[in-house]
């Protein structure tokens, strides 16, 4: 997520300095791919961390009702 934050970072500064025209623009493509695959990088990564949440959740909650158990399942 830090490499995705700082791709996100780096490629607008660039964008930036290209538009202001301090900068070649000659990389403009590849500035933006890296601010579109920074945004991209941190949006997996908060998924992810949301998934992992839902699954301590889940057992927690499996845990704190004895399993799964109910009728004609079986339950040690």
């Amino acid at each position: 997520m830090v490499f995705s934050v700082l791709a996100g970072g780096m490629g607008n500064a660039d964008v930036r300095a290209m538009a202001a025209g301090e900068m070649d623009p000659t990389g403009h493509g590849l500035a933006t791919a890296g601010r579109i695959l920074g945004v991209i990088g941190v949006v997996l990564a908060v998924l992810a961390l949301v998934l992992v949440v839902l699954a301590i959740v889940f057992q927690i909650g499996l845990a704190a009702t004895g399993g799964w158990g109910g009728p004609g399942q079986w339950n040690p």
